[in-house]
């Protein structure tokens, strides 16, 4: 997953960022697939932190024509890479298909009912056009740099975003009804099958049916080690630039006692979990009321909306929450450390600004 390397590439300065980034815009605006470029860019970041501690220049790992080494670097991704990440898509739009049309089966008039594929048809038409209009268009105008990172990724938004209004604008004037039966059998197939064959092509290569695990860092345990190098830097600039509002205001600078007593209540977890619980809360439950009073849902489909919903904001209340515990737990033991060696947190950031 691209959260492998982009949780790192922050540690990047310099030319190192600047290539990195160059070689990022080549593979996206060259729509590489995402198991390949996340595997080469990660490969390609390793080789760019060690030479960055080492005090090499970029040069000595791309050389002096970034586009030449892109094409090089890229070179192993062909036609037939491309096509193994078509079915793929295939296989997560069968799975998008399939627990719709069982959603149909069971909330309509089970194997009489009929299911409306058309968001998933025009999404997937509307998605190759936006992947043809990048490789035809944008592609090469990053190749003659006249588009740098943030515009490229400025475009590829406002490409997204049309791609959506177009799905759903075509979906809600055209509908392709098919029978609920062949909505999950068609799907179904596809899933088995592809399973299959992806289960045969490892077992031939690693002699197993399913692709060995490689060690990488987790999304969460990227978060954990990201935080816990920026936040006590963070608390530091925040501190310095708080006090000075106040001396502009003519009013006494806060002590550091003062300012960590109030970062005690703002990272007290389980103050923050309440808090994260009760807002999820009351937006989940203010949405199915207005479903309730102003849509008048039959219940049987107002119930299975409702078990949706909240099954999707518990699942990123707890993934809020997980990120808010990491930045908690690194605070709890700056001020442990910071306590037990009596380090004011200046001292705690010049040391380095790690809780271990």
């Amino acid at each position: 997953m691209k959260a492998d390397y982009i949780l790192l590439q922050d540690r990047l300065k310099g030319e190192y960022k600047d290539t990195f980034q160059k070689v990022q815009m080549y593979s996206t605006s060259n729509l590489i697939g995402e198991d390949t470029e996340s595997e080469l860019m990660m490969e390609l970041l390793d080789h760019m932190l060690m030479a960055q501690e080492e005090g090499k220049p970029v040069s000595t790992i791309v050389g002096d024509d970034i586009e030449g080494f892109c094409e090089i670097f890229f070179s192993e991704y062909k036609l037939s890479n491309r096509f193994v990440d078509f079915l793929k898509t295939l296989y997560r739009m069968a799975w998008i298909m399939l627990v719709f049309a069982i959603l149909d089966l069971v909330i309509g008039d089970g194997v009489l009912s009929s299911s409306d594929i058309g968001a998933i048809v025009f999404g997937g038409v509307s998605g190759s056009l936006l992947n043809l209009i990048i490789y035809l268009l944008i592609r090469p105008l990053v190749k003659k740099r006249k588009v740098n990172a943030t515009a490229l990724n400025a475009i590829n938004i406002v490409l997204l975003l049309a791609s959506v209004i177009i799905t759903c604008v075509l979906a809600d004037r055209y509908s392709l009804d098919v029978p609920s039966w062949v909505a999950v059998t068609l799907p179904t197939v596809y899933i088995v099958v592809y399973y299959i064959v992806n289960a045969v092509a490892n077992y031939k290569k690693y002699g197993s049916i399913r692709k060995p695990k490689e060690a990488k860092l987790s999304f969460f345990g990227g978060v954990k080690e990201s935080v816990s190098q920026e936040l006590p830097e963070a608390w530091l600039k925040q501190w310095t630039k708080k006090n000075e509002r106040r001396r502009r205001k003519g009013q006494a600078p806060l002590s550091e006692e003062e300012f960590m007593e109030k970062l005690d209540k703002q990272y007290d977890y389980r103050r923050s979990l309440i808090m994260n619980v009760l807002v999820f809360s009351v937006c989940t439950f203010g949405l199915l009321l207005m479903e309730l009073v102003l849509a008048a849902p039959p219940m049987k489909e107002f119930a299975w909306h409702a078990v949706i919903l909240i099954l999707c904001e518990s699942g990123v209340c707890v993934l809020y929450s997980n990120s808010g515990k990491n930045a908690c737990a690194t605070y709890a033991k700056m001020r442990a450390r910071m306590k037990a060696e009596n380090l004011t947190l200046a001292e705690y950031v010049a040391k380095g600004g790690t809780a271990e």
